[in-house]
């Protein structure tokens, strides 16, 4: 079977940008989700959380959850036990845990979210939250 090579490499910046509204303001962009990759079995998103960001408390009933953080520190918060994620450090959020991100520095913190299998709500930005222009690198 013969693929295409541009079909498996995704440019950040051609990506569509979104802005989550207050009070929980920060920044997500869908890399991998079944739009783009039908077959796929996960979705990545790459989110960035200016100082004091912060997402709201969830769930997710089917699916694990993976952030790695690319810049500045990540804390989460899972079943009210805050966890720090410095740089290039992991932390894995198993599913039905109750959970939450907040950057809780000065400093911008940027991380990927891997949901195996995809998750639904992760596409949640591209229908409530603002789209804006991507950000130059």
């Amino acid at each position: 079977m013969k693929t295409r090579t541009a079909k498996r490499v995704v440019g950040v910046a051609a990506v569509p940008r979104y802005e989550a509204p207050a009070p929980y303001r920060r920044f997500a962009q869908a890399l991998v989700d079944q739009a783009s990759f039908p077959d796929t079995t996960m979705c990545v998103g790459v989110f960035t959380y200016p100082p004091g960001a912060k997402s709201h408390t969830h769930h997710h009933t089917a699916e694990n959850e993976i952030y790695f953080v690319l810049q500045g520190e990540l804390t989460s918060v899972q079943d009210g036990r805050a966890l720090r994620v410095p740089r290039h450090n992991l932390v894995f959020i198993p599913k039905g845990v109750r959970h939450y991100a907040e950057n809780r520095t000065g400093r911008r913190c940027v991380f990927l979210a891997v949901h195996a299998p995809p998750v639904p709500d992760l596409l949640e930005f591209q229908r409530s939250w603002r789209r804006i222009p991507a950000r130059r690198r």
